[in-house]
């Protein structure tokens, strides 16, 4: 008789700031506490700039950032952050669930 031992996942929370001079496709962090993250969401706290995983790989995951730019007045998708953005001033919280 074989037996499925299933490892079981944690859910960790990790703050981070954002870099000096954004990359077009993301930035990545590394999360301390996971050797491999299954799926992960990501907060921004005090923006109005939205943040989505863009991929994962191991322990490592690439956060892409996007803001709406454009005038109140009209509608539009959020666009991606432009490239050379500073984002020092945005705290990203990533929660993932791995192990």
């Amino acid at each position: 008789m074989s037996r499925n031992i299933l490892t079981p996942l944690s859910l960790v929370s990790q703050r981070f700031t954002g870099p000096a001079s954004y990359t077009t496709g993301g930035f990545a962090v590394r999360i301390d506490g996971l050797r491999v993250v299954e799926d992960a969401f990501i907060q921004v706290l005090g923006s109005r700039r939205h943040a989505e995983v863009a991929s994962i790989s191991g322990n490592v995951v690439t956060i892409r950032v996007n803001q709406f730019d454009y005038p109140a007045a009209a509608a539009g998708p959020a666009v991606e952050v432009p490239a050379g953005t500073s984002l020092t001033a945005e705290t990203f919280i990533v929660f993932a669930r791995g192990f």
